[in-house]
């Protein structure tokens, strides 16, 4: 009897575990900083485009379901989330991607680990490159708004044409500029190697706290989730689902998009520009990368310095 009881024990426990780990999947037990994270890990993997805002809609749904293949009807479990979860923040942790509080800018975004340039943002028209990585590069300025115009404006004269780059009306309290654009075009370089470019202003306390993110067009999934991480104040940090591993060797964190012909990317949805934000490419081809087997850390560095030597 006692052997009859302890296998029906065991029974009804394994009965237990598979019925959790094919329980449905409910957004409603996850806090806010865990849908965030849910949130970030879609956007890098290219299949969301919306703000890390913590709140679970229509398109996290529609991402996650696509990220995990699951065609309609989609029935997630809770197994299948925790697995994307775990391997997401192994990916991320590798690369040390953490929320950052810019006291200069009075605001907050997302960068990729062992960035940061140490550079301090000086009060004034000039940019500053804040931090730098092989698939992003960002610069930052408090002052003046004319000065986030010039570069803006520029980005806006070299835009590719048949592209649907975004450039929202002013607002008085924001600006946004979103394009692809050739670097050698905005910044004078020899070079031709398409980039993709956003740029955002807010006015907080009186003074212009402005953003330039750079990366190349086929990394525009990590250009959106850094603008789309772009807060006023001090940001919630990104909630691990794991401690994150220190990594000796960095694996790929990104996979490759198809660049400006990737079809996911052909209905940008609502965006970090307090209204609707669109960096959506066409169908041209892209040019061919320059400078092969070149630091694409180092092209940032020399094809963006001189926004920190031109004035307004």
């Amino acid at each position: 009897m006692r052997s009859l009881a302890a296998c029906l024990m065991t029974l009804l426990l394994v009965t237990a575990e598979v019925q959790a780990e094919d329980r449905p999947f409910d957004p409603a037990r996850l806090s806010r900083a865990e849908i965030r994270f849910l949130q970030a890990a879609l956007s890098f993997a290219d299949v969301y485009d919306g703000m890390l805002d913590g709140e679970w809609g229509g398109m996290s749904r529609r991402a996650l379901e696509q990220a995990l293949g699951c065609a309609p009807p989609c029935r997630l479990t809770a197994s299948d989330v925790e697995s994307f979860l775990s391997d997401a923040g192994q990916r991320l942790a590798a690369s040390g991607w953490q929320v950052v509080y810019l006291p200069a800018l009075e605001g907050s975004l997302l960068v990729p680990g062992d960035s940061a340039t140490g550079e301090a943002i000086a009060i004034g028209p000039n940019f500053t490159q804040t931090h730098a990585a092989p698939e992003v590069a960002i610069y930052a300025a408090r002052g003046p708004v004319e000065a986030a115009v010039a570069v803006g404006d520029t980005i806006r004269r070299n835009a590719l044409p048949n592209r649907n780059s975004y450039f929202p009306a002013p607002k008085p309290r924001l600006r946004v500029w979103s394009a692809y654009a050739p670097f050698h075009a905005i910044f004078g370089d020899g070079d031709f190697r398409l980039g993709v470019f956003y740029l955002r202003s807010d006015l907080r306390d009186g003074a212009w706290s402005s953003v330039l993110v750079a990366a190349p067009a086929d990394r525009i999934n990590v250009l959106r989730t850094v603008a789309n991480s772009i807060s006023a104040g001090r940001g919630e940090p990104l909630l691990y689902p794991v401690p994150p591993a220190v990594a000796s060797v960095r694996p790929p964190l990104f996979p490759e998009t198809a660049g400006a012909d990737d079809p996911r990317l052909s209905d940008a949805e609502r965006g970090n520009t307090d209204d609707h934000a669109r960096v959506v490419p066409s169908d041209l081809p892209d040019p061919e990368p320059a400078s092969a087997g070149a630091s694409l850390l180092a092209e940032f560095e020399r094809i963006l310095m001189p926004l920190s030597l031109r004035g307004p």
